[in-house]
């Protein structure tokens, strides 16, 4: 589960060797190892759980019901951690009417932080933005295919010609920032700025001293953008299909667990004494 889960909502990340580093024991910078960091972690939470089980207790006995359902889940477990899917209508026959419901709930239920920010997809002004910047992309790439034909002496293309595809380009980066501040200016006046500003691949200051240009590296890029000068643009996969397998496993377990353990006693919560307002303005003068 703790697989299906990282592959579906973790967010990939280009690596860069300026912070993506570690000393090895020869004093060296080596490559982070983020396979074996995830490993750790999923240890981590995996060792979490099992010192929990020691707490938990086997029923003295089952009845013939919870023994034939408890077959059928862990048939049911087996199958989908084999890569088979389970139907409905098995999930249904196995779980309760109360954990199906909380089963099919769950299907509809954002899952982590991630999915709540973007489950439903790139904004439409970020669209028309995307769509700017290819056309930009187009112009720039059409001007390093130029200059590179022309510095290796297959083409003899004017000084003149390059200049004039050049500032095309950052004509066309110029006007899709101008239209990127003008979309995010409108959103901060309707206090909506957080519908966009996580999707980009970078922090965005428009002020003299800030971060962009009007190049190909200088723009801003939207999260999933392929663009080779996108900085750490990637997305979580959030798969319809594996966040569906998680969920089968996760309420599988859950009821597996319900019918062959002792539920273990809920924390007796305690409920403060609500004190009762005094009204300081109706007490006697005299009494002050």
């Amino acid at each position: 589960m703790l697989e299906v889960e990282y592959i579906n909502y973790s967010i990939p990340t280009r690596y860069d060797p300026a912070t993506d580093t570690v000393v090895d024991e020869n004093g060296l910078n080596a490559s982070t190892d983020f396979a074996a960091e995830q490993l750790a972690a999923d240890k981590l939470v995996a060792n979490e759980v099992a010192a929990a089980v020691k707490t938990w207790q086997f029923k003295d006995e089952l009845t013939v019901d919870e023994y034939r359902r408890l077959m059928l889940l862990n048939k049911l477990l087996g199958q989908q951690l084999n890569g088979k899917t389970v139907g409905k209508g098995a999930i249904a026959r196995a779980l309760t009417p109360a954990e199906f419901a909380d089963y099919r709930n769950s299907l509809t239920q954002p899952q982590s932080f991630v999915e709540v920010k973007y489950a439903d997809g790139v904004p439409d002004v970020l669209k028309r933005y995307n769509i700017m910047l290819r056309d930009a992309d187009f112009q720039y790439n059409k001007y390093e295919k130029m200059y590179g034909m022309r510095s290796i002496g297959r083409a003899n293309f004017k000084s003149e010609s390059l200049k004039r595809t050049m500032n095309k380009a950052e004509q066309l980066y110029e006007h899709a920032l101008e239209y990127l501040q003008e979309q995010i200016g409108i959103a901060e006046r309707d206090n909506r700025q957080g519908e966009l500003m996580h999707w980009f691949d970078r922090d965005i200051d428009f002020t003299t001293a800030g971060n962009l240009g009007i190049d190909a590296d200088g723009v801003p890029r939207v999260r999933g953008s392929s663009s080779p000068h996108a900085q750490d643009a990637g997305l979580p996969k959030l798969s319809v299909r594996l966040k569906r397998e998680q969920r089968v496993l996760e309420n599988l377990l859950r009821a597996a667990v319900a019918c062959a353990y002792v539920p273990e006693p809920a924390e007796e919560v305690k409920v403060p004494i609500k004190l009762k307002r005094i009204d300081f303005n109706k007490l006697h003068s005299e009494r002050d």
